[in-house]
C-alpha cells in the first residue's frame, strides 16, 4: 500500500518532485465531522504525507467519530475517500462565475482575479479586478481594475503576505487572452453539468489549474 501511494505520488508530482500538496477528506466526512473538514496544512515530500495519511486514518476510530456515526448510521458501510492535490504557487487566480452573480445575467461570464492565492478573496481583504464577458462570441465587456498591496503566498508554513508595488499593483492580473480561455473553460463545464458553475482557477506561468 505505501509504495502504491508513493508511486501515485510522484506520479502527481512529476516533473516537480516533493511538490507542495493538500489533502482533502471526502464530502462524506463533512456529513460525519464538520471538525474533519479538508485540511489546510501544505505538505512536502514522502515522510509528511504518509504521516498525515496515517493522522487522518487514526482520527477515524477517535471516540469523538465513532459517536458521530450514531448520528449518521447509513454512512457506516459507505468507502471515505482522500484527496492529494498539487498546491499551485499561484501568479494570479480567482473565481469565475458562469452567470453574472450580481445581475443574473445568464448570458455573461463574471471573473474575478487576484495577484497570488485566491485566499484573498475568502478572507475578503482584497478587492479583485473584475472582468465581464459575453459568452455569445466570447467578447470582452468590462475589465475592471482594482489596486492591490499585497499578495498571497501558501507555504508550509501557512499563507504568507508579500509586498506588491504600486506600479504593479494596478496592473491588470491576466491578460485579455488568459480571460478568454478561462472564459471558453467555463462555458464548457456549464455546458457538461447543465447549471450554472462557480470555478475557483490559478495561473502558474502559462499553466491554468481549476
Amino acid at each position: 500500500m505505501i509504495e502504491e501511494i508513493f508511486s501515485a505520488y510522484h506520479s502527481l508530482t512529476k516533473p516537480l518532485q516533493n511538490a507542495k500538496v493538500k489533502l482533502h477528506l471526502s464530502s462524506l466526512d463533512d456529513v460525519i465531522s464538520p471538525k474533519h473538514d479538508s485540511d489546510s496544512s501544505v505538505l512536502l515530500g514522502d515522510t509528511n504525507l504518509l504521516y498525515k495519511l496515517k493522522d487522518i486514518w487514526a482520527s477515524h476510530f477517535s471516540h469523538d467519530y465513532l459517536r458521530s456515526l450514531q448520528d449518521f448510521p447509513d454512512t457506516f458501510p459507505t468507502g471515505n475517500a482522500v484527496i492529494i492535490q498539487n498546491v499551485v504557487d499561484a501568479d494570479a487566480s480567482g473565481i469565475l462565475y458562469t452567470v453574472n452573480p450580481f445581475t443574473n445575467d445568464k448570458s455573461q461570464l463574471v471573473i474575478e482575479a487576484v495577484f497570488g492565492d485566491a485566499v484573498a478573496l475568502k478572507m475578503g481583504t482584497i478587492t479583485p479586478d473584475r472582468y465581464e464577458v459575453n459568452k455569445e462570441g466570447l467578447i470582452i465587456n468590462s475589465l475592471k481594475t482594482s489596486q492591490q498591496t499585497v499578495a498571497y503566498k501558501k507555504t508550509e508554513s501557512g499563507v504568507k503576505e508579500v509586498l506588491l508595488s504600486v506600479k504593479t499593483g494596478k496592473e491588470q492580473k491576466v491578460s485579455s487572452l488568459q480571460i478568454l480561455f478561462l472564459s471558453e473553460i467555463g462555458k464548457k463545464i456549464e455546458q457538461i453539468f447543465l447549471m450554472p458553475q462557480e470555478i475557483t482557477w490559478a495561473f502558474k506561468d502559462i499553466n491554468l489549474s481549476y
